[in-house]
This record gives C-alpha cells, structure tokens and sequence, in this order.
C-alpha cells in the first residue's frame, strides 16, 4: 500500500515535537544545572567533578541533601583543595545560621504579641510530677530562663533558688531568651554582678551564664516566652519546677 503524505506529514510532525520536547528538557536541565553551580560559586570544571563523583560510591552512601561543597570537601585531592571547601562550608553554615536565629527572634517577638498570654506548655506532655524547688537534690542540674531585661520576677526567682541551694552541689545554668549574642553580653555581665552574690560560683563554672539559643524550645517542643521557668536535670529525666 502506498504511503500517503498525509501520513508521512504527520510522522514528521511527530518526530519534531518529541524531539523539540527533548531538548526542551535538556536546556532546563542545563538550566537548573548552572543555576545551582552559580548558587554554590563553583566552577563548571568543578561542578563536573561534583556530578561525576555523585554518579560513584558517594552518591549511594550520601544522602540526596549532601551540598556539592561537601562533596567536593570529602574527597579533596590536597589539604589546600580540602581548607578552601572547608571555608566555603563554614562561611555557609554560619550566615545560614544567622539567618535561622533573625527569624526565629522575629518569630518568638510575634507570637509574644499575638499570643503572649495564653498558657503554651502542656503540663501532662512534660512529665510534671509535684517537682517543687525544695526537691532539688545534690547533683542536679538546674536550667533557669529568664529575660535579661524588664523582669523582675526573673531577678528574683534566681536569687532565692541560689540562695536556698547554697549548701548544695547543684550545677545553675542560667538562659537568657532575649539576649543577642555578643551584642548582650555586657548586660549580662552587669546583670550578673547585681544578681549573682556568690562570684566563686561564676568563677568555677558551678553557675554558668547562656545565650538561650533555643533551648527552651527544644526542651518543650512549643514556643515559651512566659518567663521565670525552671527546670530541673538529672540522669533520668528532665523535669518543670514550679515556683
């Protein structure tokens, strides 16, 4: 049967638009691809190792997040190559972390005025037994976040928890969950000076004073700003103290 040009039309039309979709996805795919290099700052020479290695056993054992700086640092083929990629990690992780702490402040300042008062901690997911502040014993750990300014409860809680366990071998840490780090670190020095009347204690690190850093968050898995809070810590558990 002879073949119809309609018929050979319409192959070719075909052939031509998958063939066209084809090197559409090939110039997105180049797209995407320098998009991300330049985002890392390499090189196409480096990038190429980067795919290459990737294609190997690291690309198996790795999981898929694994940054191409990472990659590169790894397997490094001098010490020079391996403190550059060092460097460029570093330099990333600690902007990236800057820019983690600026959101999550601005974020605790937002929910402070939206929701400040209304109770966050859910007590029967904390473990709450009846954990009074005369139940502290030797050896515990006590983790006190209070703010750096404009409460004078926090002052005052400190000082009466440090007096009363005097006589006791109990490790203080004191957060700040309000302070910026560096920034602060003279408040709270001075701070200190007003609150803190056993110096000895700073001195041997039985009483330490902390950037928050979001640890209440992580002990409560829920945003706090309601301060004084206390916690007591020991070898089996982490528990509220109700003052």
């Amino acid at each position: 049967m002879p073949v119809q040009a309609k018929d050979v039309r319409q192959k070719e039309n075909k052939h031509e638009a998958l063939q066209y979709h084809v090197n559409e996805e090939v110039n997105n795919a180049d797209s995407r691809a320098l998009f991300t290099r330049n985002q890392w700052g390499l090189t196409e020479k480096e990038w190429q190792r980067y795919e290459k290695l990737m294609r190997g056993a690291r690309g198996s054992i790795s999981p898929a997040s694994i940054s191409p700086i990472e990659v590169l640092g790894t397997h490094a083929r001098n010490d020079q190559e391996r403190m550059r990629y060092a460097k460029t990690w570093a330099k990333t992780i600690y902007e990236d972390t800057d820019r983690i702490l600026a959101f999550q402040r601005a974020y605790n300042k937002a929910f402070d005025q939206m929701y400040g008062d209304i109770p966050i901690i859910d007590d029967a997911k904390l473990n709450l037994a009846k954990n009074q502040k005369n139940n502290i014993q030797e050896g515990d750990r006590i983790l006190l976040f209070v703010r750096l300014e404009g409460c004078d409860k926090c002052n005052s809680v400190v000082r009466e928890l440090l007096l009363t366990t005097e006589n006791k071998s109990v490790q203080f840490d004191i957060f700040f969950i309000d302070a910026v780090k560096e920034k602060d670190d003279l408040k709270i020095r001075e701070w200190a000076r007003k609150n803190i009347y056993n110096k000895s204690k700073l001195k041997t690190g039985k009483i330490t004073l902390n950037h928050d850093n979001n640890k209440l968050f992580r002990i409560t898995g829920s945003p706090v700003t309601q301060v004084p809070i206390v916690f007591k810590s020991n070898e089996k558990e982490t528990t509220q103290v109700f003052i």
